[in-house]
């Protein structure tokens, strides 16, 4: 304490100035009699380019309670510095709104109203002292800094404090994500098709993730079926059999049909019907506490008019987020089918912009 509500110090050329503050209070201890209480202490540095006036707030840490203060700084004086700036001290919610408060302790006679700064640049005039900020409340995971100014009409022009203290706008937490990338098909037991063979196909299908009420689902087809001219007498289906024992689905199953439609010719080539998703991969929101759900389903086209068959068709599920906010680490998986497995890889990504 250095006495006195306004009080001058030296302090070197190009130094800064450190500021310390403690706060006490006396209150009833355990045993009845008086007892004198921390309320913790504040010590922090302001360079020469924060001595022009404007306000800062500051919350004590180390107690048994704690304080706030605000204060300026002006060179060489705070005496006929100007309008005091304000003092914003509360975010609120108000009838669904987000709102910001703040204190002026100048005379009301000279004030004008006040600008209101978003990152430093100007974007609202108001004559009350709050204002809505649901405009300006950030994305999730970032911030915005909230500066107010005081206005007063003089004959010369309008003059206007320094800024406030600073308040933070903070975004929601960003959810966390899972993303999960279906890597191969192993064909390890092909059933016998219509045509006695082993040799699954052409085949079509989808991949997809669900939580709770969210599903992203990647659809395929790889498989055409005709009557007329080169059809056999009960029709032929044309496409992608799974003559192999593995396949990457990105560039043997996907990156395939793509090749089969960009070598179509028109409405007459087989590849016309054919459809593949640009990536193998899917994200979707992960709640914490909230189960994911990974499935597949790829279907066999039949000719001679019989149903398709269903080649793999199996879901697991995962917790990618535990309540403690623990994620599951980037983790391999296989689905195992009577004829088929998919092997995929789960990753829990951190919540970020």
């Amino acid at each position: 304490w250095i006495g006195g509500e306004r009080s001058h110090v030296m302090v070197p050329v190009g130094d800064s100035l450190e500021i310390f503050l403690s706060c006490e209070a006396v209150g009833e201890g355990p045993g009845g009699g008086e007892y004198l209480y921390s309320l913790g202490e504040v010590t922090v540095s302001h360079p020469p380019g924060e001595w022009d006036g404007r306000v800062f707030q500051v919350t004590s840490s180390g107690g048994d309670g704690w304080f706030q203060a605000g204060y300026r700084m002006c060179s060489p004086s705070c005496e006929g510095a100007g309008i005091p700036a304000p003092l914003i001290h509360t975010q609120y919610r108000w009838l669904g709104h987000e709102r910001l408060a703040w204190d002026w302790y100048g005379n009301p006679a000279d004030l004008s109203g006040y600008w209101v700064y978003v990152d430093g640049a100007r974007v609202a005039f108001t004559f009350n002292n709050s204002i809505g900020v649901d405009d300006y409340l950030p994305a999730c995971g970032e911030t915005h800094e909230i500066n107010v100014t005081a206005t007063q009409l003089t004959p010369t022009g309008i003059e206007e404090s320094a800024f406030s203290n600073t308040w933070q706008l903070e975004g929601e937490p960003c959810p966390y994500t899972a993303r999960v990338t279906f890597d191969t098909l192993e064909v390890h037991n092909p059933p016998a098709d219509e045509r006695g063979l082993h040799r699954p196909g052409p085949i079509y299908g989808e991949l997809w993730v669900s939580s709770g009420d969210q599903v992203e689902t990647l659809e395929f087809n790889a498989c055409w079926c005709y009557l007329g001219p080169g059809a056999s007498l009960w029709g032929t289906c044309d496409g992608l059999e799974l003559s192999g024992s593995t396949y990457d689905i990105q560039r043997d199953i996907f990156g395939w049909i793509e090749r089969e439609m960009a070598s179509c010719l028109g409405i007459g080539c087989h590849s016309y019907v054919f459809f593949a998703p640009a990536s193998n991969q899917l994200t979707i929101n992960a709640d914490v506490g909230e189960m994911v759900t990974v499935g597949a389903r790829i279907m066999d086209c039949d000719e001679r008019l019989n149903p398709p068959d269903t080649l793999f068709r199996e879901t697991m599920s995962f917790l990618g987020v535990a309540e403690s906010g623990e994620t599951l680490s980037t983790t391999p998986y296989t689905l195992e089918g009577d004829h088929v497995n998919l092997d995929i890889t789960i990753e829990v990504l951190s919540g970020s912009p």
